[in-house]
């Protein structure tokens, strides 16, 4: 996903990716999902009342292809405005979004005049489910 956001950037994108589900206000929690994948631990405890965080070296290594990712100009950085973001992404103006295949009705109605798809998250070696209620979560049947 950033080999990909950092090829748009060069190609001429002010971002190859705008994801704001990892670097709003609650981005370790998403950014947990890697490091469960890679076989890391959670960040927290538990989801609704933690009471321990965990940052092991596979939740860094994460936070690190995050970081390197925004200091190259590939991915949107924190604080971003994305107040218009489907706006843009619409209008051809942003490559890739981080969000979800519930803005397929408004693209679809919008009748896009840019081809789109939608991808699951990238996994390390595995899915994470610890979030079942969120959505799904991608598996190796899905890729």
């Amino acid at each position: 996903m950033y080999e990909a956001a950092a090829k748009l950037h060069e190609k001429g994108a002010k971002y190859g990716l705008v994801a704001d589900g990892m670097t709003a206000l609650d981005a370790p929690f998403s950014l947990s999902l890697y490091s469960q994948s890679a076989g890391g631990a959670p960040f927290t405890d538990d989801v609704h009342h933690p009471t321990e965080v965990t940052v092991d070296a596979t939740y860094t290594e994460g936070v690190s292809k995050l970081v390197a990712g925004i200091k190259s100009g590939a991915v949107a950085p924190p604080g971003d405005d994305i107040t218009n973001q489907q706006s843009l992404f619409s209008a051809g103006e942003i490559p890739m979004l981080w969000s979800g295949q519930w803005l397929a009705a408004g693209f679809l109605t919008d009748k896009l005049e840019i081809k789109y798809g939608f991808a699951p998250l990238p996994e390390a070696d595995r899915p994470d489910s610890r979030c079942p209620i969120c959505g799904p979560w991608p598996t190796r049947s899905t890729k």
